[in-house]
């Protein structure tokens, strides 16, 4: 495959690249875009730009539809290969919200490039919108997966897919880093595709130290201080144990009473289709080692637990509840910063504190980062807009 652009080339002339001459088909001046493919060359023209993308490729694409298991092990393989995937990306992440969340048309995309599996993008259509699977209340990130260097490739036949299929492209929740705003987004405004992005909410996460001692060093005076009085606090109060449980699929019930009991807001939230997604996903990446449930106790009564997942390098704080009776005590952030010394135990590079802006994350040392909405118009606008985003 070879990636990269070229200078802007007038309708109606040959065109050579890197020895190829390919003559340019009649293109009336009221048609705004037009396309040139070959056996070894897709490439987009658009009048009015400056510079096009040239991508050399036979990539196809294979739709699964919303057979998981087909797909699964390709899939498992780009993310093998991939740079920079969250637990969110995986099958097992999308299998259970699909499973007990889903609704609509899926399309489980897989790209394969001489018999290599080089990406994937899983998709719901719904009506004339495709999203990615998954969605915002249950699922912090989301985005396609590639290979390192076809990212474009992938990106250019999810393109493809989205206009033949006449559909609008909702992505969300997507980070700076995220390969929808990084290739497809930009691919998409060569294409005179109108595209928008907006800030939807925001995220913190931050590097681990060394030692418990180096984090405790790195938080603010202020911060610092109040931890560790509550951490003392805490200590003469009774007899503190904070631990991982052993038998997750039992101990998810005493997560979810402490989850409902500690704000009305999260009792709500938890409806039965979400209660029936948390067991699924728990016994899911419980089964991989990905999840840690955490539970804290003061003179052996369980009055806080943390559910975090443990993927890659990175560990996640997904959710967490606490027991009201004992809020004056702090025992959720103290839970919540336990969990961040396991974290450096165990020899994690990153913590996430997940998306969501309360103050807890940033007194903890939290970095912000903002998470992003991406929609993409796949009809070529008008020539004097191309590459502008509204």
């Amino acid at each position: 495959m070879v990636y990269g652009t070229m200078p802007f080339i007038q309708m109606h002339t040959k065109l050579r690249i890197h020895g190829l001459r390919l003559l340019y088909p009649t293109i009336p001046q009221s048609q705004t875009w037009g396309i040139i493919k070959s056996q070894e060359l897709a490439c987009n023209y658009y009048p009015g730009l400056e510079s096009m993308t040239v991508i050399f490729s036979t990539a196809t694409v294979k739709d699964h539809l919303g057979d998981f298991d087909s797909v699964e092990t390709e899939w498992r393989q780009v993310l093998t290969g991939s740079a920079g995937s969250h637990v969110f990306f995986t099958p097992s992440w999308g299998h259970s919200w699909w499973a007990n969340l889903g609704s609509g048309e899926p399309h489980l995309l897989s790209i394969q490039q001489n018999g290599l599996n080089i990406g994937i993008a899983p998709l719901v259509k719904k009506d004339e919108t495709l999203t990615l699977l998954g969605d915002k209340e249950v699922c912090d990130y989301l985005d396609f997966v590639a290979l390192p260097g076809a990212e474009a490739l992938v990106a250019d036949r999810v393109l493809d897919f989205a206009g033949s299929h006449g559909c609008l492209l909702d992505l969300f929740p997507v980070l700076p880093d995220s390969l929808a705003l990084k290739y497809l987004a930009p691919l998409a405004r060569e294409r005179c595709y109108t595209v928008h992005t907006e800030v939807l909410d925001v995220s913190y996460i931050m590097p681990l130290m060394a030692s418990w001692e180096e984090y405790m060093d790195s938080l603010h005076g202020k911060n610092r201080h109040e931890l560790k009085r509550k951490l003392r606090r805490l200590e003469r109060f009774g007899k503190v144990n904070f631990y991982a449980s052993q038998s997750i699929a039992r101990d998810m019930d005493d997560f979810l009473r402490l989850f409902r009991v500690s704000r009305p807001d999260k009792d709500r939230f938890m409806t039965p289709p979400r209660e029936a997604f948390f067991r699924h996903l728990a016994d899911e990446l419980g089964r991989r080692g990905w999840l840690r449930l955490y539970f804290m106790e003061i003179d052996s009564k369980r009055v806080a637990a943390a559910l975090c997942f443990d993927y890659g390098d990175s560990m996640y704080l997904y959710n967490s509840g606490f027991e009201p009776a004992y809020s004056e005590l702090s025992v959720g952030l103290i839970c919540k910063a336990l969990t961040i010394r396991e974290a450096i135990a165990q020899g994690k590079k990153t913590y996430d504190f997940l998306r969501g802006a309360e103050d807890y994350k940033s007194d903890l040392g939290g970095r912000q980062t903002s998470v992003y909405r991406c929609t993409i118009i796949t009809q070529p606008g008008v020539p004097d807009a191309c590459g502008e985003t509204p």
